[in-house]
């Protein structure tokens, strides 16, 4: 067994509804929130500065999903987010890979070479 191995323990309806609690709540901060952000942003400064036209709470989540999209596509190659199992790499693995990394840094590249 792994030592950092967590048990999380979840104990009748109060249990349930702390879980319901979390997620309500990460619902409501990365969705719901900034959707009425932009709303707001929209109606009370674009609307009347460019004559643009009123959008709605559910327009506004559908911005906001564009605007999560593009992020993602933007730095779709410079975040990544991994999950490994740890009894993939053990200690012998990883010396091997930092001794072979460490061989190739120290040979010459044909570019430098004249």
């Amino acid at each position: 067994m792994s030592k950092n191995f967590k048990i999380i323990q979840i104990s009748g309806i109060p249990g349930l509804l702390f879980i319901m609690f979390i997620f309500m709540c990460l619902a409501y901060g990365f969705v719901v929130f900034p959707a009425m952000g932009l709303k707001y942003l929209w109606n009370e400064f674009l609307h009347t500065g460019l004559s643009l036209p009123v959008i709605s709470l559910f327009q506004a989540f559908l911005l906001w999903a564009a605007f999560v999209i593009m992020f993602f596509l933007i730095l779709r190659n410079k975040v990544s987010i991994k999950f490994n199992n740890s009894d993939e790499l053990n200690e012998e693995h990883c010396k091997n890979i930092i001794n072979r990394l460490e061989l190739e840094s120290k040979e010459p590249n044909d570019e430098n070479v004249q």
